[in-house]
């Protein structure tokens, strides 16, 4: 009868951990498969044992931009972007950061957020360009960005870009942040910015604000 009790107790405790952890974080749902193998991870203290649990199988890494990057090169036509190219016709953005892996099973949630603004002083004018996430110097996920004319000189352009990638190999990787201009919509800009002001002319930007911020949780 003990044995029989004990067993009934485990049962309740181990559903417990994984429904507590899915309210936490909904996005690690999918992850149920790696919860049963780590039944000694959590210790049994005052700390709230899902908490304590989550924090366990989730590291988190980021890198902000100091600076805006401005390019002033267009391509000719829209390029087709190739997943696992290298870098040849984009531009870092001075962002990055290392992240580690500890087990070959596991999800990476990558994440990039920014401003790319032009430097229309007298007119109004539309603009396009595409952000790419990079991972040990190959071209993993790519975003398309088109901005139409509004009637505000220096336009800008808040962008987000994310991704979920699956069982990277065991060890460090670095991923980065690059930016290419697609062809010129018009003659009234010259370049684009990316994490800053695209003139200093350009004043309707908080620099803090429009900085690029790269963020990646990796589950394991």
């Amino acid at each position: 009868m003990k044995k029989i009790i004990l067993l009934l107790l485990g049962f309740t405790f181990n559903i417990y951990i994984a429904q507590s952890f899915t309210q936490i974080h909904p996005f690690f749902d999918g992850l149920k498969p790696f919860f049963g193998k780590k039944k000694n991870s959590v210790k049994k203290d005052s700390v709230d044992v899902s908490q304590a649990y989550l924090e366990d199988i989730t590291r988190n890494f980021s890198s902000k931009s100091s600076n805006a990057i401005t390019l002033s090169s267009f391509s000719k036509v829209s390029p087709n972007f190739i997943l696992g190219s290298d870098a040849t016709g984009w531009s870092y953005l001075n962002t990055s950061t290392q992240i580690s892996v500890d087990k070959n099973q596991n999800i990476a949630l990558i994440e990039v957020d920014g401003t790319a603004q032009i430097d229309n002083l007298t007119k109004e004018s539309s603009f396009q360009f595409a952000i790419g996430i990079f991972i040990d110097d190959e071209l993993k996920m790519v975003k398309n960005f088109h901005v139409d004319a509004s009637e505000m000189k220096c336009s800008f352009k808040k962008f987000n870009i994310a991704g979920v990638f699956e069982n990277l190999t065991a060890g460090s990787h670095v991923v980065k942040v690059y930016a290419t201009n697609l062809p010129k919509l018009s003659n009234n800009y010259s370049n684009i910015s990316y994490g800053g002001a695209a003139s200093t002319s350009c004043n309707n930007l908080n620099e803090e604000m429009a900085r690029i911020v790269l963020t990646a949780q990796v589950a394991e």
